[in-house]
């Protein structure tokens, strides 16, 4: 039997998964009815699992992420404005023009607020039925993609 210091990296996880400690006590079941009792020893996985995710360095590598995240935005706004400079864009606005597709095959407008203009407009009910047909059909290429690379997974094992 080997005997853990507290102050080991993996003491918890050592404990846990040790079949002559911790390892061999009994849990009660995880249902109320028709689960078995089972040894906390099935949970050595996760707890290894648990330690490499939550650990002391989780604080370090969060600390470190938020700083380099910060720099990162920091220079991708000077790197913006060097090519808005060069490209002679620094006076642009952007302005989205309704596409002539779009305007063509919805016949209803209403009056926008900000700029009282009358301008195209969806029913809501129409959207939701667009967005759910093109979600559906996407989904249906993901499905069918996914079965033709488990197939051919499988028959290449």
């Amino acid at each position: 039997m080997r005997y853990h210091m507290k102050n080991e990296p993996h003491f918890f996880s050592n404990e846990i998964c040790d079949e002559n400690a911790a390892g061999n006590i009994t849990m009660c079941p995880q249902c109320a009815e028709h689960c078995p009792y089972w040894n906390l020893e099935k949970s050595c996985g996760l707890s290894r699992f648990t330690y490499l995710v939550d650990n002391g360095g989780t604080v370090f590598f969060s600390i470190f992420m938020s700083f380099w995240a910060t720099a990162f935005i920091e220079f991708w706004k000077r790197r913006q404005a060097v090519i808005a400079w060069e490209w002679d864009l620094t006076d642009f606005e952007d302005v989205e023009q309704t596409r002539p597709e779009f305007e063509a095959h919805v016949r209803t407008t209403r009056i926008n607020p900000v700029t009282r203009k009358p301008e195209p407009y969806l029913s809501p009910w129409s959207k939701m039925a667009r967005v759910s047909f093109t979600y559906s059909f996407v989904l249906l290429m993901v499905i069918s993609s996914g079965k033709r690379s488990a197939a051919s997974f499988f028959v290449s094992v």
